[in-house]
């Protein structure tokens, strides 16, 4: 039964997740274009710039500055739109749609169910992300540009990470309590937050307080350059883990609508 509560999502969520992954796979493949025809032009501008701005604006990055602003802007902030909006609407939605009396009075704990459909969602988000991902590594196998396939590979085990968290933080909110449009204000609002605190607390010389932010674990390491930082995966999975139980256990004991 919750394979079939699993399916059942997923076809639900095909149409949605086909468009943001075309829509992302397509702008990522232009975006790499972009920079390897203007390869030299943006390194020469980039050059003159003061080595604070290169750092913040990612003109270090392997393939330059607009290969660093598709995952640093483009990307992150579309896909963890659309978790957080498919996050918030998993349980909230089938309360606000009446469905959800219909699906917990089948033979399946509430557990079973929160797990489905927290899958569901996963799995669409992993599904985006290897859209992106095969956009980029066929687009530079074409394109003469410096980007190669592991450094675009560990900036998307970190885009997962920060997007799973996301729609995880939504998931609980509607969980706990049946809201799609709090899930939807309180998720999306401390996605903005702490964009900003990632963003912006490093100009003011506070970097420390910079990680606080879930931004950081997704960026700070620069993967990119760096490859995979298994650290700051690991504290986005446990965050993502904590709100997952949250999720859990409010949705076994709350009164469930619809």
């Amino acid at each position: 039964m919750s394979g079939e509560v699993l399916a059942n999502d997923l076809r639900d969520r095909m149409g949605p997740t086909l468009v943001i992954s075309a829509v992302l796979a397509g702008l990522a493949a232009f975006a790499i274009s972009i920079a390897a025809g203007l390869g030299d032009s943006l390194d020469a501008m980039t050059d003159a710039f003061p080595e604070a701005v290169n750092a913040f604006i990612g003109a270090d990055a392997p393939g330059g500055y607009v290969v660093s602003e598709v995952f640093e802007l483009i990307a992150p902030l579309a896909l963890v739109a659309f978790a957080v909006t498919a996050g918030s609407a998993v349980i909230a939605g089938e309360e606000q749609r009446g469905t959800m009396s219909m699906l917990i009075a089948q033979p399946l704990s509430r557990s079973r169910v929160l797990t489905a459909k927290a899958f569901s969602v996963f799995i669409t988000l992993a599904f985006a992300v290897v859209a992106i991902w095969s956009a980029i590594s066929i687009t530079v196998s074409i394109v003469d540009i410096e980007l190669g396939v592991s450094d675009t590979t560990a900036a998307s085990v970190h885009l997962l990470a920060l997007a799973v968290f996301f729609s995880s933080v939504a998931l609980a909110v509607g969980a706990a309590t049946g809201g799609t449009n709090l899930a939807l204000g309180i998720a999306g609002g401390l996605a903005a937050v702490s964009y900003l605190v990632k963003s912006m607390l490093p100009l003011a010389g506070l970097d420390s307080w910079a990680q606080l932010s879930p931004w950081y674990y997704y960026s700070g390491g620069n993967p990119l350059v760096e490859g995979i930082n298994y650290g700051h995966i690991a504290v986005l999975v446990t965050l993502t883990a904590i709100a997952l139980l949250v999720a859990y256990r409010t949705f076994r004991s709350r009164d469930l609508k619809g």
